[in-house]
């Protein structure tokens, strides 16, 4: 079996097109909506390769067949509100479609449509601002079909109760 290396510095990103509306109630609370249309069936070729020692030891990924995936929207919302000149409270909420198809999908990337709920606060002031964010991804099941030809061990599988947990630090410092 051979492995095609990657090529390093060479990286090709799908399409991608965004609109948003942002709309600022008063001086303290502002909320933002926003879509993006990505072209995820441009990113087929997606192959990635995995050092042969990996491979060998885990030899469960054939990690460069074509993934097929479909193209995708992204939808999301945030609420941003100040409760004083240095605090600040956030809160958002993203819903992305599965581009995923049952034939593409294996265990490398076993995503279903995903829904990712965020709160956070910042501190800020004339210098600096502070941020920090904690996120919870909840990411639907999705069915994997096995390459029996391929070598894989199994016909279908299916991924569940899929989540991770997110945290986010940010500093600005203004000179």
């Amino acid at each position: 079996m051979s492995l095609q290396r990657a090529a390093y510095g060479k990286v090709t990103l799908p399409d991608s097109w965004a609109i948003g509306y942002n709309h600022k109630f008063d001086d303290r609370t502002r909320v933002e909506l926003n879509g993006t249309y990505t072209k995820w069936s441009t990113y087929d070729a997606l192959n990635i390769n995995i050092d042969d020692l990996w491979v060998y030891l885990v030899g469960l990924f054939r990690s460069s067949r074509q993934k097929n995936w479909s193209n995708g929207w992204r939808y999301a919302l945030g609420v941003e509100h100040k409760l004083s000149d240095k605090y600040t409270i956030m809160g958002g909420y993203a819903y992305d479609e599965s581009v995923i198809p049952f034939d593409g999908a294996d265990f490398i990337v076993p995503t279903g449509a995903r829904r990712t709920y965020s709160l956070g606060f910042q501190y800020h002031d004339k210098k600096q601002t502070l941020a920090m964010t904690l996120g919870f991804i909840d990411i639907d099941g999705l069915s994997i079909k096995g390459h029996v030809a391929a070598g894989d061990t199994y016909d279908t599988a299916r991924s569940h109760d899929n989540y991770a947990k997110v945290v986010g630090i940010s500093y600005q410092r203004n000179f």
